[in-house]
């Protein structure tokens, strides 16, 4: 019972010391306030954080190191969703077109398509589905090959994702080491997922289907904050040293969009910390007087 106790302090007390009591401090009640919180936050966590928070309803906004570059991980797969929409729309694919499971196709990591029986076949829609809400590797590298490696940049250079760039298949390991990573900023996802949100990615019909696809992603980091019941359209991310998310929440009249990216940093304190600057920023819209 004693070592219990000792264990738990000790644990209160690192968490402490390396991310400081948000949680327990008053609730930012300005956008001055609130980005002078989560920077202190930001300061405690080893790396690079960048990310951006804005009020959807009036537009306004604070960014923290919103413009660099970070490795996207599998937020990256917000954008290949919306360009397969796009190339939908553009008559060059269909939904409800069926591809063949290859064994080139199959890669670890997330998802379960990589236990199907090759040969067997599944439609376009239904991949874009499991790579947002199982973050499927197997079922996004299926839709890179379809689309095409460049076809996919050039729809998100069109979307005004001008840094954001698709360089590899989600499970390439050799290119990974090459230094050849998927990269976007947080100011970039953010202004996909506004877009999405304002129904103007592709057109107001593509915007809504990708919108109920990802409130249907698991509910972790951000939205894993966030009191349930409130829908949250996200999808995350993680790499070794890199944890994403990128989230609108809709909290009622004060719906908010929150996008997080890190690089080089620890993953445990930095899902941590994503957890802490979520409960903030959500405290500070839901106690805004309309």
């Amino acid at each position: 019972m004693v070592k219990r106790t000792l264990l738990f302090l000790l644990c209160l007390w690192l968490g402490r010391t390396l991310l400081g009591p948000p949680l327990c401090s008053p609730d930012p009640h300005s956008w001055q306030e609130l980005d002078s919180k989560i920077r202190a936050t930001v300061r405690k966590l080893p790396g690079k954080t960048g990310l951006v928070v804005q009020d959807l309803s009036s537009g306004k906004s604070l960014s923290i190191s919103g413009d660099d570059l970070f490795p996207a991980a599998s937020v990256i797969k917000i954008p290949i969703m919306a360009a397969v929409f796009h190339e939908s729309r553009e008559g060059r694919i269909r939904l409800d077109e069926q591809m063949v499971i290859e064994s080139r196709f199959k890669v670890g990591g997330s998802g379960i398509l990589k236990q199907s029986p090759e040969g067997s076949k599944i439609r376009i829609g239904k991949l874009v589905f499991l790579t947002i809400t199982q973050s499927d590797n197997t079922a996004t590298d299926m839709l890179i090959s379809r689309v095409g490696m460049k076809r996919i940049n050039e729809v998100m250079k069109g979307m005004g994702l001008k840094r954001s760039c698709l360089r590899r298949t989600i499970w390439d390991f050799k290119s990974m080491d090459r230094g050849m990573d998927n990269l976007t900023t947080p100011a970039e996802m953010a202004r996909l997922l506004r877009r999405i949100y304002r129904g103007e990615a592709v057109d107001k019909e593509s915007s809504a289907r990708m919108m109920e696809i990802l409130k249907q992603a698991k509910r972790d980091l951000i939205a894993k904050a966030v009191p349930p019941g409130i829908p949250v359209v996200h999808k995350t991310g993680q790499l070794a040293g890199n944890v994403n998310d990128a989230a609108i929440v809709l909290a009622g009249k004060t719906p908010y969009l929150l996008c997080i990216m890190t690089r080089e940093t620890d993953d445990a304190f930095a899902r941590e910390a994503i957890q802490e600057i979520t409960v903030m920023v959500h405290r500070f819209f839901v106690s805004r007087k309309p």
